[in-house]
């Protein structure tokens, strides 16, 4: 029996799984975003948004061109949920519509990122237009 496994990394992570219940349930949308020490190399995924779990590539481009010279603000992170609200292509089904998924994406991705810029996640997300 495995109880655990240790991994060391030099890098930051944040998980969050949003769903009916918290255990032995499927996802209605989940995340990861994971930065490196330096903070300059941002991964972000997100499951439930897509037939497979999706690396927002064009989110995570985006963030990189801002990451090479700062660090992560409140702007910089609204625009990445902005941007993750359009790149995901979710489905409805018995567990949530589309649109609602579109809009938890938006939502969990500047939570995720707020996370790891040691930030406050912001108590009202931007609505798309």
């Amino acid at each position: 029996l495995i109880a655990a496994v240790w991994v060391t990394s030099t890098r930051r992570s944040s998980f969050y799984k949003l769903g009916k219940r918290d255990a032995v349930a499927i996802s209605l949308i989940m995340g990861t975003a994971s930065l490196d020490a330096e903070g300059r190399d941002l991964a972000l995924a997100l499951g439930c948004v897509a037939p497979v779990p999706l690396r927002l590539r064009g989110v995570e481009a985006h963030l990189a061109t801002h990451l090479a010279t700062r660090n992560l603000d409140a702007q910089t992170i609204a625009e990445a949920g902005e941007l993750a609200f359009a790149e995901v292509a979710p489905i409805s089904d018995h567990r949530g519509g589309a649109d609602y998924r579109r809009a938890m994406a938006r939502s969990l991705t500047v939570r995720l990122l707020s996370q790891l810029a040691g930030l406050p996640e912001p108590l009202q997300h931007p609505r798309a237009p």
